[in-house]
């Protein structure tokens, strides 16, 4: 009898504890389903000489949820950098300077390679909706942002100071653009500007503000599930949708 009850009574730890297992599992699952993204799975820069990723740090009541920061290391763990930063999406460029995109509020937040550590030097205010875009060289982006008259195109370089608005021609409105791919020399910009009908798919020069158009009545740039039209690497060909 007393051999019984010492199987039943094993019997039932064994099922307690694969309850608590199958309970820990779920909860584990919930928790990386519903953190953000880049919530400690590092984002590796194009070289693979750095990794960014972000971290939580604990709250110190109950009722608050904490903080985020940024992290940059190297591959052996060695860190880099790590300041307080809200959440956001890494994108790194291709000379090793990282972007965080922040969708609240709508801005990006610029972190070059300085020596041997990183530095934030300044943030960008982005019309909502939009994403920066890297040039090529990966030492300048294009970004659009909310002017007096709209939204404009600015470009952002690192060896200077001030960001400089792309002059457009007199009469066009940006609406809903969608920024595609820099041309290889780094001086004009594909994208696409939502019109009736669809959308157009211009070129950009982006210091004169040159425009020419390249294709139209493709699908709105309001379609998120659309395929974008894709540049070649060499900038002598465009692929449609």
């Amino acid at each position: 009898m007393e051999t019984k009850k010492k199987l039943l009574a094993i019997r039932l730890v064994h099922f307690a504890g694969g309850l608590i297992a199958i309970a820990l599992t779920g909860l584990f699952l919930w928790v990386d389903f519903h953190e953000p993204v880049n919530l400690h799975r590092p984002v590796p820069s194009q070289d693979g000489n750095h990794f960014a990723y972000f971290v939580r740090v604990q709250p110190d009541t109950w009722d608050n949820e904490g903080t985020t920061e940024l992290v940059i290391a190297t591959p052996a763990g060695r860190m880099v950098a790590r300041y307080p930063m809200e959440l956001g999406e890494i994108s790194w460029s291709s000379a090793g300077h990282l972007l965080v995109i922040h969708d609240r509020p709508d801005q990006a937040t610029v972190v070059p390679s300085v020596g041997n550590t990183y530095v934030i030097l300044t943030t960008l205010a982005l019309s909502p909706g939009t994403s920066p875009l890297w040039a090529r060289s990966g030492t300048k982006l294009a970004y659009v942002r909310s002017g007096s008259k709209g939204p404009e195109i600015a470009v952002y370089d690192l060896l200077q100071t001030l960001p400089t608005v792309v002059p457009l021609p007199e009469g066009f409105q940006l609406k809903y653009p969608v920024l595609l791919s820099w041309s290889p020399g780094g001086q004009e910009i594909y994208f696409l500007n939502s019109e009736e009908g669809g959308a157009a798919l211009y070129k950009l020069q982006t210091l004169s503000g040159t425009m020419q158009p390249l294709a139209r009545l493709l699908p709105d740039t309001r379609d998120r599930a659309a395929n974008l039209p894709q540049i070649s690497p060499d900038g002598t060909r465009i692929f449609l949708p």
